[in-house]
């Protein structure tokens, strides 16, 4: 099951943005709690979850998010997807 997450806590003023919110599964959310997402990735790779490879991939994807350079993809609108008359 996926729920969407705070890469910022609320608790941390993390706002409800597209540069703020990501897909997780909820036992990983639950893991995180209120911590920010780079402090857990590092848990993670502590804990030998993740490779050297791996942290520095989702720490650069965590940073294009944020700052804006990784846009989520958005459906065309109605219109364009529309094949029917209306």
């Amino acid at each position: 099951m996926q729920c969407i997450d705070h890469v910022v806590p609320q608790a941390e003023l993390g706002r409800n943005s597209y540069r703020n919110l990501v897909s997780c599964c909820v036992d990983c959310n639950a893991k995180k709690g209120v911590r920010p997402a780079d402090e857990f990735l590092r848990q993670l790779y502590r804990e030998r979850c993740l490779s050297p490879l791996d942290l520095a991939g989702r720490l650069r994807a965590l940073d294009a998010l944020t700052s804006g350079k990784l846009r989520p993809q958005l459906p065309a609108p109605f219109f364009e997807r529309c094949t029917g008359g209306l």
